[in-house]
């Protein structure tokens, strides 16, 4: 069972010993089920069994004379299962129930999807057996030919020659020998095709539903009034008694946002807003209705988000129980209407009360919207609240049968409702709101009807739909239309469509794209981009199929001519991809609203599709003239466009079997026969890694979607990298239906290791250290000085995959001898990299006397493993320096000289002499760079800008031992614990080791996980609570964690971190007045120097004390300076691990101090990530946007002096 309904429906939380309990029965259950691995047994057992014995039955049959097909042509119908014969009328009934199932159960997604398959198997029979199939063959016979023979389209050709001839004498590989300026306008013109063929296969599939589909209610649209560009709430407040509060919410709704369902804020302490069932932010609605009627605590709580907040009060004066206080009418933002007011009996009544109740929020809100009421609340307005009422009416009607538990998430009416209006006006089939007729029809509950896409009736926006070819551009392309009901055209204008489009697919730099003659015209763009391993092999199987003259999207090619034409092209499609990217990223760099990034992946995807098209909807609705279908049917039209999988008549497959494609994401282009295998050398991922690495570099920091994005296509080629060069076996699955980069067959990797002189095997030298351990650096380069002098710094990365990296790219790591790791896990490693050599040997340097940060004194006496103390390392000038190199050297081949021998030769003066050269140089190049950032890092030493030679004792000394003051504590003979809860980004990281500096300055953090469970991790492990006395969170539910941990400790704190107005970044107030609960704003977390920091420390202890003054006592030692200094010490070496993980992506992260890669700010901008051009703050931002010219500001500042801090 769900522990947590328990727990609510017993009022509290389970015990140990129910727990236990609970456990018991699960596991004896768990024991009389047949275990996982033999599901698939079993059910070939029982349903291949079962379809076999069936098959022998009818064979038996037919031999024993009984009845055989030849015999009994009635019997032979019965025996063929798939030949039912149904009349229309049959088919008609059978898809009415379907559909009153789906609208009844469209909550329940698993239900739904069943059912919609049958319903599409019911409705595709249904147009075979009336005859209309044929028809629709004919009309797509004819606009085949119409494209094929149109003249206008021969007459655009030839005005392209000219500036064809120039595209051509630009490219880099010539067209002819990759894909001719012909086949690159068929492969556009067959998108088209195919395009226009999905078309009407999905109009075929849902065009003929039940008469109760095409009764269903309409869409309407708000015509718009000229209300002011101001913003604004309006909540609509009354009592839980009955007052007529609907039909004041639906009235407001009707004005300001018909088509939205409900949203209703609970009367909980957090105010949480719900909108079909699931949690919205206030600001996505206009409309907002509460039964809370503490109207001056909403006001104050939520006027700073808003220019200004409205009430619409629905009461019963003469009853206490349903009214409000009189005085509250009084104020100039709230509107009182009586029950008696709301209640009508016709649909004259109802119009009446729409007006009378406008004419007074016109009269109540002039002061806010404008005297001219007739203006900004337009009749149209009023109309569309009308119908919006009637809509809710005729809702009642058909929830009379619901229970009263049952609630309409559009109109907010219970089930068994009274119906108010007997008459509604229906409008006719076929019109919708702006005069055209829609694509998707949204039906109730969040159902959809497909139809034929209509050209915009006015001024309409257009925006790219832009992508890489491969990336499912035409998918995209229906999808579009789907969700718009508008024309979508091509950069080829292929159907003729011109300007008078919704969006424009373009392939534009690509070869295959361009841009149309109007593009100065086109201020907007959405683009789709696929993982390039999935995308150029789709790519090349549709240059494959063109060239071979075969159906679009009928075969792959075989794995030799992909071969042969990847050799060819393959990196310069690699180079085409990222050029693809920075030019959609550089055109609209300043405004990312304008340009939204959508991966094929999450498009396809099964949970993130549905709300990737949701956001494609709220995007497309932001263009002039768009109003897409609404959001509750966004899923239903996504299923039908990308999940459309065996919808077509049997009969119509043929017609359109050359331009079907099945878009299951869990293997794309299902209808492609033909080999999946798309294997790449090591030499083409490498460059696939270096173009992803380029454009992280460029855009991460701008665009936080694509970063998200590119890391994982970046992950995913590292896979492949590590399959291709043998270090990991290859994958069960499939990155792409057309891709399959784990499908490595014929892998081409070759033997590049490198040979130490010698009768010796090949072996390895892991050089592995703590993070910032500064003397690893001297020990990595007396090793290479010995081994590979004149080799470039190699890195193995901390990551789950271990890469080894060289000048950022990533390498096979028997291309060298030495490499450098701050990977602790030193048996994961050795498995990981020992088949690969005859030994690898592990050199640790050791600092500190932390043993949370040494590695352990059993691990260094594994024979293959040197430990090295960081003194060992220190030298201040050459003659130590040299020392230092020939007392490394010494120590390594006495230890390692049951590998290497007592072969003088090994070790020789030269080799000696040459690791010393390397410190000497490694030292000029650390001097050199001293100006440089920390974030700079030399290709060939290893060694970070800023520092100076990581040899000095200045540099390497050790940081005075902090020593712990838990056993202070210890002597208040009181157990407590500490959450450091609160938002993400803001700056809770330096709140949580602060408390750790405090409190346990040596320790790693732990962090509770917000999951099922809430699990406590320390150091990659689930733990007790009791492991640690500091936890971060970001479960901000602190009511949850104090009843699950408050009988664990005589006290448990809260410290939480706010930032800013917004509701994400702030935690409720009302949790501040607890006395276990301590609040800190994030500009109390800002410091810029050494001194700062100590003044913040001072003053963060200082408020800790006051606060918690009830529990610790008086006693000013136990949070003294001593205290102080662990934290102000552990804020410096966290400042240090961010700068340290700055290059690093930002799923490393440092165990100790919580912070994780990507951060390239100083310790008072933690969590500050670049703001975007549509973010920040409004006030400079509306400024910025009146001067009306362009201007950058450089903060020109030596290193080290708070410069980021300034910018």
């Amino acid at each position: 069972g769900n522990q947590n309904q328990i727990e609510s429906e017993n009022g509290g939380e389970l015990s140990e010993k129910e727990v236990k309990i609970i456990d018991g029965i699960v596991d004896e259950a768990m024991k009389t089920m047949v275990p996982w691995d033999d599901i698939p047994c079993v059910w070939d057992e029982v349903v291949n069994a079962v379809s076999q014995r069936g098959r022998r039955r009818r064979r038996r049959l037919g031999e024993e004379g009984e009845v055989t097909p030849a015999n009994n042509d009635n019997v032979a119908e019965w025996l063929q299962v798939n030949n039912r014969p149904f009349t229309p009328e049959n088919l008609m009934a059978i898809s009415q129930m379907l559909l009153e199932l789906m609208n009844r159960w469209s909550r329940h997604q698993r239900v739904l999807t069943i059912i919609a398959g049958y319903h599409r198997e019911v409705n595709r029979a249904y147009l075979e057996v009336t005859g209309q199939l044929e028809h629709a063959i004919q009309e797509r016979e004819a606009l085949k030919d119409g494209n094929k023979n149109n003249p206008p389209l021969a007459a655009a050709e030839e005005g392209r020659g000219e500036e064809e001839a120039v595209v051509r004498e630009n490219n880099e590989v010539a067209l002819e020998e990759e894909l001719t300026r012909e086949e690159l306008r068929e492969y556009a013109l067959d998108e088209e095709l195919v395009h226009e063929a999905d078309e009407i296969a999905l109009i075929e599939s849902q065009h003929h539903n039940s008469q109760g589909e095409q009764a269903a209610v309409a869409n309407n649209i708000v015509p718009a009034g000229n209300i002011p560009q101001r913003s604004f709430h309006i909540f609509q407040a009354s009592q839980p008694k009955q007052t007529g509060s609907v039909i004041a919410l639906n009235w407001l709704m009707g004005l300001f946002e018909p088509e939205q369902d409900i949203a209703f804020m609970e009367n909980k302490p957090d105010l949480p807003v719900l909108q079909n069932g699931r949690q919205v932010a206030l600001e996505d609605t206009i409309i907002t209705k509460t039964h809370n009627i503490d109207l001056i605590a909403l006001y104050n709580r939520f006027r700073p988000a808003f220019e200004e907040i409205f009430f619409v009060v629905t009461m019963r004066s003469n009853d206490e129980n349903a009214s409000v206080h009189p005085q509250l009418c009084k104020y100039k933002n709230v509107l009182c209407v009586e029950y008696s007011e709301l209640r009508y009996a016709d649909l004259e009544g109802l119009k009446k009360v729409v007006a009378d109740l406008s004419q007074r929020f016109r009269n109540r809100f002039a002061y806010f919207f404008g005297d001219d009421g007739s203006q900004w609340l337009t009749d149209g307005m009023e109309a569309s609240a009308v119908r919006r009422l009637e809509q809710m009416e005729q809702a009642k009607r058909d929830m009379e049968t619901e229970p009263f538990e049952a609630v309409h998430f559009k109109f907010g009416v219970n089930g068994g409702g009274r119906v108010a209006v007997e008459t509604t006006v229906n409008l006719q089939e076929g019109e919708s709101e702006g005069g055209r007729r829609r694509l998707s029809v949204a039906l109730p509950n969040g159902g959809c009807d497909i139809t034929w896409p209509q050209p915009p009736q006015g001024a309409i926006q257009t925006a790219y739909a832009a992508s890489y070819p491969g990336c499912g551009a035409r998918m995209t392309w229906n999808l579009i239309e789907a969700l718009t009901g508008l024309w979508t055209g091509d950069d080829w204008d292929n159907n003729h469509r011109g300007k008078r489009v919704v969006s424009v697919k373009t392939h534009y730099p690509h070869d295959a794209g361009k841009l149309v003659s109007w593009d100065n015209e086109i201020k907007r763009a959405l683009v789709i981009i696929r993982n390039p391993m999935g995308a150029i092999p789709s790519f090349f199987n549709h240059i494959y199929e063109i060239k071979n003259h075969l159906p679009i999207h009928s075969e792959r090619a075989p794995v030799e001519a992909w071969v042969e034409w990847r050799d060819k092209f393959a990196e310069n499609q690699v180079m085409k991809y990222g050029k693809f990217v920075d030019y959609w990223m550089e055109r609209f760099d300043k405004f990312n609203k304008d340009r939204p990034i959508f991966s094929y992946e999450a498009l396809t995807d099964d949970i993130q599709g549905p709300e990737e098209a949701i956001r494609m909807t709220q995007f497309l609705a932001q263009s002039k003239g768009v109003v897409p279908i609404e959001e509750e049917s966004v899923p239903c039209v996504w299923r039908a466009v990308v999940k459309y999988k065996d919808q077509i008549p049997d009969a119509n497959k043929r017609r359109l079997n050359e331009s079907r494609r099945r878009l299951d994401p869990s293997h794309h282009d299902s209808q492609r026969s033909g080999p999946t295998e798309r294997p790449y050398t090591p030499e083409q991922l490498l460059s696939m890694v270096q173009m992803l690495d380029g454009l992280l570099q460029k855009w991460s920091a701008r665009n936080t979607r694509l970063k998200e994005i590119l890391e994982g296509y970046l992950s995913d080629v590292n896979e492949a990298y590590l399959v291709v060069t043998g270090q990991i076996s290859p994958e069960a699955s499939r990155s792409d239906g057309d891709a399959s980069p784990h499908d490595v067959a014929a892998v081409e990797a070759t033997d590049t290791g490198v040979a130490f002189p010698g009768q010796i095997g090949p072996f390895h030298i892991i050089q592995a250290s703590m993070p910032h351990d500064m003397g690893s650096i001297v020990l990595t380069n007396i090793l290479m000085g010995v081994f590979e002098p004149n080799a470039d710094f190699t890195e193995i990365q901390d990551w789950p995959e271990l890469p080894v990296r060289q000048h950022g790219m990533m390498i096979p790591i028997d291309r060298t001898i030495v490499s450098r790791t701050t990977c602790s896990d030193i048996l994961r490693m050795y498995k990981k990299f020992r088949p690969m050599f005859d030994e690898v040997f592990f050199v640790i340097s050791n600092s500190g006397k932390d043993p949370e940060n040494r590695f352990s004194d059993e691990l260094c006496e594994y024979s293959n493993v040197l430990c090295l103390e960081q003194e060992e390392l220190v030298y201040t000038n050459k003659e130590q320096m040299a020392a230092v190199a020939r007392n490394v050297i010494t120590k390594f081949r006495s230890n390692f000289d049951f590998f290497f021998g007592d072969n003088p030769e090994l070790f020789d003066e030269t080799k000696q002499s040459n690791a010393i050269s390397r410190l000497e140089a490694m030292s000029e190049v650390a001097m050199r760079i001293l100006d440089k950032s920390f974030d700079y890092v030399d290709g060939k030493y290893g060694v970070h800008g800023g520092v100076g030679s990581p040899g000095a004792v200045e540099i390497i000394a050790t940081a005075p031992t902090i020593a712990s003051p838990k056993g202070t504590f210890d002597k208040l003979g009181k157990s407590f614990h500490i959450f450091q809860a609160s938002p993400p980004g803001t700056a809770s990281v330096v709140v949580t080791n602060w408390l750790m500096g405090l409190f346990e300055p040596d320790q790693h953090y732990s962090f509770m996980v917000n999951q099922k469970g809430r699990p406590i991790r320390h150091r990659g492990e689930e733990v007790p609570a009791d492991t640690t006395i500091v936890t971060q969170t970001h479960y901000l539910d602190l009511m949850k964690i104090y009843k699950r941990f408050h009988n664990d400790f005589d006290e448990v704190f809260f410290v939480v971190s706010s930032r800013g107005d917004s509701e994400e970044l702030r935690i409720n107030p009302k949790l501040c007045e607890y006395n276990n609960v301590l609040c800190l704003e994030y500009e109390d977390l800002i410091y810029a120097n050494r001194s700062q920091l100590e003044t913040m420390v001072q003053k963060l202890t200082a408020i800790f004390q006051d606060r918690f003054g009830y529990f610790f006592g008086e006693n000013s030692s136990l949070l003294g300076s001593e205290s102080q200094m662990n934290a102000i010490q552990r804020l410096e070496e966290m400042d240090k691990a961010v700068a340290s993980l700055s290059s690093q992506p930002a799923s490393v992260i440092d165990k100790k101090f919580g912070v994780h890669g990507g951060h390239r700010s100083n310790s008072n901008l933690l969590e500050v990530k670049p703001l975007a051009a549509n973010e920040g703050d409004p006030d400079f931002k509306h400024m910025a946007e009146d001067v009306k010219k362009s201007f950058h500001v450089f903060a020109a500042t030596p290193p080290h002096t708070a410069s980021t801090g300034e910018m």
